[in-house]
C-alpha cells in the first residue's frame, strides 16, 4: 500500500467520541474524502469532495475491479447515516442526543469511475484544526485493517496515546460503537468485536494494545493498555485495569 506523507487523518476528539457505526468501506470513503479534501483545499468549507476508485486501491490495497462499485454503495448508504453527540441541555440539564448527518450530497460518474460526496455543513468543523482538541494520525496506521471496529477502537485510543490507558464503561462503549442492539452476551462482544479490533490493531498499527474486563456495578466494562511507538508507557498505566 502506498501512502504519501500528506495522507494524514485530522478529527476534532468530539467526533471520535461521538456514536456512530460505518462499516468498513464507509469508514475508508470518510478517511479518503478527509485526506483529499486536506490536499486539495476543497471539500469541507465549501465544494465536493471527488473520490476515485484508483485512489483508494492505492490507499487500501482494494482490488480495482470491485472498488467503483464499492464505492456507489457505500455512497447511497453513507448518505443515510446519522452521528450522534452527546451533551447537556442547559436549561433542564437532562442529556441530550444531537444527530447530524455525514453527508448532504452524493455524486457518480460511471465514465470515470469516480464518486463525489459533499460533507455535511454541521460536521465540517470536526475535520478541521478549527476545534481546540483533535487527533491526527497517518492514514497508513489503519489502512490494512479490514475490521471497521478497529479503526474505531484505534482513534479512540489514539487519544490517550501518553497516558498509556483508557477504560470504558460498557454503556459508553457501546453508545460510541452503536451496537445497543448488537453482542448482548459478553462472550459474543469478545469474539465479533473485542478479539478481532485488538487483533489487527496489534497487526497494523503502531500501537501495541492489551485489553482486560474490570467489573463495574453490574456487568463488566473493557479496560485497555497501550503503548505507542512515539511514547513510552505510564508508570502507573495498568493499575485501574486490575482493580476490581
Amino acid at each position: 500500500m502506498n501512502t504519501s506523507t500528506t495522507d494524514l487523518v485530522v478529527k476534532s476528539n468530539r467526533l471520535i467520541e461521538a456514536g456512530y457505526r460505518l462499516d468498513l468501506i464507509e469508514q475508508r470513503m470518510v478517511l479518503a474524502a478527509i485526506v483529499e479534501a486536506r490536499e486539495t483545499q476543497t471539500g469541507l468549507s465549501d465544494g465536493h469532495v471527488t473520490l476515485e476508485a484508483k485512489r483508494l486501491c492505492k490507499l487500501f490495497g482494494m482490488r480495482p475491479d470491485s472498488v467503483y462499485g464499492q464505492l456507489k454503495k457505500a455512497l447511497n448508504t453513507l448518505y443515510e447515516r446519522e452521528i450522534t453527540f452527546y451533551d447537556i441541555h442547559p436549561e433542564t440539564g437532562a442529556r441530550r442526543h444531537n444527530s447530524i448527518r455525514w453527508i448532504s450530497s452524493k455524486t457518480y460518474i460511471d465514465g470515470a469511475g469516480a464518486v463525489q460526496m459533499r460533507f455535511a455543513p454541521e460536521i465540517v468543523p470536526y475535520l478541521t484544526r478549527l476545534e481546540a482538541e483533535f487527533t491526527s494520525y497517518r492514514l497508513d496506521r489503519i489502512g490494512r485493517m479490514s475490521s471497521p471496529h478497529a479503526i474505531r477502537l484505534y482513534e479512540l485510543l489514539l487519544q490517550y496515546e501518553k497516558l498509556g490507558q483508557r477504560i470504558f464503561t460498557m454503556q459508553e462503549f457501546r453508545q460510541t460503537f452503536q451496537i445497543e442492539d448488537m453482542y448482548e452476551k459478553l462472550s459474543a462482544l469478545k469474539r465479533y468485536l473485542l478479539e478481532p479490533a485488538v487483533k489487527q490493531i496489534n497487526e497494523f498499527s503502531d500501537l501495541e494494545i492489551s485489553w482486560s474486563e474490570r467489573k463495574q456495578a453490574c456487568s463488566h466494562a473493557p479496560c485497555f493498555r497501550h503503548q505507542s511507538e512515539r511514547y513510552a508507557p505510564v508508570a502507573q498505566a495498568g493499575q485501574a485495569c486490575r482493580k476490581a
